[in-house]
């Protein structure tokens, strides 16, 4: 499956997605319950079995603050925002195999952080 989540453009952010099966070329809904806020300039990676999503911008601030969808139950988890790094607009997201990488972003203090969920 392709699993798609939240952005946006200038006047207006989603907070929703689908799921979308290549076999059946049908797309399938996903619980909002649990969801990140809708948000613009966020990044999303897969972790293994599940997708991790790091919000970019709410209502036109930068925010820190994510979630972890998992497919298989349709559920949604927080991410752990202790010491997280700052919000800033389009933060990079990498996936190392154990963690999840959130690096910078436009008008970066060049700060980052890491996440083992």
């Amino acid at each position: 499956e392709m699993i798609v989540w939240g952005g946006g453009n200038n006047a207006q952010s989603f907070g929703d997605g689908g799921r979308w099966n290549a076999g059946t070329n049908q797309w399938a809904s996903m619980t909002t319950t649990g969801a990140p806020r809708a948000h613009t300039r966020g990044r999303g990676v897969w972790g293994g079995h599940e997708l991790l999503v790091w919000t970019g911008v709410v209502s036109g601030s930068p925010v820190s603050e994510g979630g972890r969808y998992d497919p298989f139950t349709n559920t949604w988890a927080p991410i752990s925002t202790v010491n997280a790094p700052e919000g800033h607009d389009y933060p990079a997201a990498v996936w190392t195999c154990t963690e999840l990488l959130i690096w910078g972003g436009d008008f970066s203090d060049n700060l980052g952080g890491a996440y083992t969920p």
